[in-house]
């Protein structure tokens, strides 16, 4: 009987989302930690130390990434380890304004929470004048009233060259969000909230999903606090006049004019993400999520693929 030919290894659970957390990162020009990408797997349970004996000696896993000391990539793909430090640097610096900001919308009347999200989150940005992504929930029926006043901040900022960016507001109506998607998962696992408890322990009960779809994510809390006693007093005495019948009517007024504006951008670009309703404001007008999510499957499928067809590594 002839000898039955050996292929290369099949690749298990964990090598696969190894390599799964590792090609979404890659998206961003983003090598990972070995407690990242522990932090990011997805639905696979698996301790810190499996993940480092996996990549110590997976032989598909060898295959298909790179590890620099504690840095690990696709293969192929080390020279974003040098650019991950450069956008540290520019990340350190951006911070400062992200603080001061996130501090000023905090005492806006009607915030409830204030989160950064996006590339500042990794400490991954182009430069020290990148965008400031904020996730920002209000009270309830108050969320297009708020995000006036948060465009006056934005247009304060550009003043300054700071690129404010109110990419959510939602109510404490509203604080679930879309199960099952690894975009939205990410972007709530990667949330860094600097004000609010209360609310944030809220969301999170909101979207237990997530601890079952990245079960080793814990939040980020560690720069959580609460406004001060006359923070709080600040913005109570502003929301007095609003919180009656003329902030209803401007809430309304406000949330017609805009719902018609905003939703006729969306439009005009195409995007499927955009949701506006009375509780919330997501204006994705350039279909982000789709994007990363089209340059995810992208990645990923090639990293997979047999050694023979997977061709040039990068984007």
């Amino acid at each position: 009987m002839p000898p039955v030919p050996v292929g290369p290894p099949a690749p298990d659970d964990l090598a696969l989302a190894i390599v799964s957390a590792l090609a979404y990162a890659d998206v961003f020009d983003y090598p990972l930690t070995v407690a990242q990408i522990h932090r990011y797997l997805v639905r696979t349970p698996a301790t810190l130390a499996q993940v480092e004996a996996a990549l110590a000696h997976d032989p598909w896993l060898a295959a298909r990434v790179e590890r620099h000391g504690d840095m690990v990539c696709l293969h192929g793909r080390s020279a974003t380890i040098v650019l991950r430090r450069e956008r540290a640097a520019y990340a350190r610096a951006l911070w400062r304004s992200g603080r001061i900001l996130a501090w000023l919308v905090a005492h806006l009347p009607f915030v409830r929470m204030v989160a950064v999200i996006g590339s500042l989150t990794m400490d991954n940005v182009r430069s020290s004048r990148d965008d400031v992504d904020l996730f920002i929930v209000t009270s309830q029926g108050r969320v297009w009233l708020t995000r006036a006043l948060v465009i006056g901040l934005v247009r304060l900022a550009a003043l300054a060259r700071i690129d404010l960016c109110p990419n959510y507001l939602l109510s404490t109506r509203r604080l679930a969000m879309s199960a099952d998607d690894l975009f939205t998962a990410r972007e709530l696992a990667q949330m860094i909230p600097l004000y609010g408890r209360e609310t944030f322990a809220d969301l999170l009960a909101a979207n237990r999903w997530l601890a079952g779809y990245l079960s080793n994510a814990a939040p980020r809390s560690e720069r959580l606090r609460d406004l001060g006693r006359v923070g709080l007093a600040v913005q109570h005495l502003a929301e007095r006049p609003l919180a009656g019948r003329l902030g209803a009517g401007l809430e309304r007024r406000l949330q017609a004019r805009k719902l018609a504006e905003l939703a006729a951008q969306a439009s005009v670009t195409g995007s499927r993400e955009v949701v506006l309703e009375a509780e919330i404001c997501k204006g994705h007008m350039d279909s982000h999520g789709s994007k990363i999510r089209a340059e995810y499957d992208r990645r990923r499928e090639r990293v997979l693929a047999p050694d023979s067809a997977r061709g040039a590594p990068g984007p």
